[in-house]
């Protein structure tokens, strides 16, 4: 019973983030990697990590 249970679990994609409002999601920039895309509550910026601080890259590249 529980296998089954669990099996239903795994067949369902994906991975569910509860985020809270104002918390930063990064990605990889799929146009270049040298770039993170940051997502604050819908706003999204390029840019990369320096010194352990996210740098907005205004220059487009």
């Amino acid at each position: 019973m529980a296998l089954a249970r669990a099996l239903e679990v795994f067949k369902t994609k994906g991975v569910k983030l509860n985020i809270s409002q104002g918390i930063a999601l990064y990605q990889a920039d799929p146009n270049n990697p040298k770039f993170l895309l940051r997502n604050i509550d819908g706003n999204i910026e390029r840019g990369v990590l320096e010194n352990g601080q996210f740098q907005v890259n205004l220059l487009p590249e």
